[in-house]
């Protein structure tokens, strides 16, 4: 990265605080939109926040929390396109558990957007890891 000088700038440059914010507003928008897209009898906003809140602390705690910190902001952020896309599941979908799930008129089109979304976030995740990775190597 360059700053407007044109000196090159990097991650460790970065306020370690604003890391974190970034962090914890890149995981709050991803769980957000799982919360939204979950049917209502999924939903559970205190399993979301310790998951969110076990992601910031491995991040903070990574031998690379600054490099680790980045990649959880990136990746909520760009994560969400994928969930976005797949939109809502219905109410009325059984539990992935339950062996009457095929047997729900749109699972065959929530299996295959479900698939093409969780397909979509592993390579847009590892694209922001790569990205990262080429961006913050020391030269």
């Amino acid at each position: 990265m360059r700053s407007s000088t044109g000196e090159s700038v990097g991650v460790n440059e970065i306020p370690l605080p604003l890391l974190l914010t970034l962090a914890m507003a890149g995981g709050g928008l991803l769980l957000g939109v799982l919360y939204w897209m979950l049917p209502p009898p999924v939903r559970d906003w205190r399993r979301s926040a310790l998951l969110l809140a076990m992601v910031i602390a491995w991040s903070g705690v990574n031998r690379d929390s600054r490099i680790a910190l980045l990649i959880t902001a990136l990746g909520g952020v760009f994560g969400t396109l994928p969930m976005l896309w797949m939109g809502k599941i219905p109410a009325d979908m059984p539990s992935a558990k339950d062996p009457r799930i095929g047997l729900h008129p749109r699972y065959g089109e929530i299996r295959r957007r479900g698939l093409i979304a969780g397909l979509s976030f592993c390579v847009i995740q590892l694209l922001v890891i790569v990205v990262v990775a080429v961006v913050s190597r020391k030269t």
